[in-house]
């Protein structure tokens, strides 16, 4: 860990697994798992905890995070409460990135907490995320602007996707009151807390993803199937969520708005019902990420 200016700090995090062949199968051990504060991985018995080490992200702070998964390895990876990103008393931009590679036949479940951007802040995501031909992802993003009746700072979110070394998916969303245009219907439509999970699975190869090209609400058009109360009164939106097909035929994205996280878990966990039969393991996953206690 270094400090490249007053109040900032540099700091990073490696964690790596492989597999051991036995006589039942494969056995992932983890063969690396070390990080600086704030960012302290911790290996329990379900898998990797991100532990807080210390506030932050602040304006200013630079957090970096690579995860290898090597053939046939199977790692869970999660943190044990929601990350609080803070202004500086200098105003500055933060910037908190990933790496993460999952080898032949590997899977790896990024399942952090919320992400918390309070007034005044400025943070920059960045993730890149390489993906093996067989690999098997499930990878969730969860963005709150503002603790309860607080506005949020801003959060600008880059994520790359790339299956088998063909760019697969290339993204940027701005969250905020000085995003530009993000906040319109036709993106954000006003919602507080936007999640997004990423799924890389065989089973999606076969599933016809046009049927399943739709955003799920009260208000939807065309008859789509509701997935939360009827909008609430004062204008405020429904929670939606939906499922975005990518270039690959083993990718998809489900999308999840509300004003809180909570509502996208509601919306989420009506989703996972109705893919159950023909996607259950996606189905079991997104039921555990709104299942999850929030911290």
């Amino acid at each position: 860990m270094r400090r490249p200016g007053p109040g900032a700090l540099t700091s990073q995090a490696r964690i790596a697994a492989c597999a051991q062949a036995g006589r039942t199968g494969f056995t992932t051990l983890i063969t690396e798992c070390w990080g600086q504060p704030p960012l302290l991985p911790r290996i329990t018995t379900h898998g990797v905890h991100f532990v807080g080490g210390a506030a932050g992200p602040l304006g200013g702070d630079r957090l970096e995070s690579k995860v290898d998964i090597g053939a046939h390895a199977r790692l869970r990876i999660s943190s044990v409460a929601a990350t609080f990103v803070r202004p500086a008393a200098k105003p500055a931009p933060s910037l908190s990135s990933v790496v993460a590679r999952i080898g032949s036949a590997g899977r790896l479940w990024w399942m952090p907490q919320p992400m918390v951007v309070l007034a005044g802040a400025q943070h920059r995501s960045e993730v890149a995320i390489e993906v093996a031909a067989t690999g098997e992802l499930f990878w969730l993003e969860t963005a709150v602007l503002g603790r309860h009746g607080e506005p949020g700072g801003l959060l600008v979110s880059r994520r790359s996707l790339d299956i088998a070394g063909q760019a697969v998916s290339r993204q940027e969303l701005r969250l905020g009151v000085t995003a530009n245009g993000m906040s319109g219907p036709a993106v954000t439509g006003g919602a507080r807390a936007v999640a997004s999970f990423l799924v890389v699975h065989p089973e999606w190869e076969r599933i016809s993803t046009s049927s399943l090209t739709w955003s799920l609400s009260s208000s939807s058009a065309g008859g789509a199937p509701s997935a939360s109360e009827s909008p609430r009164a004062g204008g405020r939106a429904a929670p939606r969520a939906g499922i975005l097909p990518l270039a690959s035929k083993r990718a998809v994205e489900i999308l999840g708005l509300g004003q809180s996280v909570h509502e996208i878990h509601r919306a989420w966990e009506l989703l996972a019902s109705q893919i159950e039969a023909e996607a259950p393991c996606t189905s079991r996953a997104l039921r555990s990420c709104a299942t999850t206690p929030l911290g």
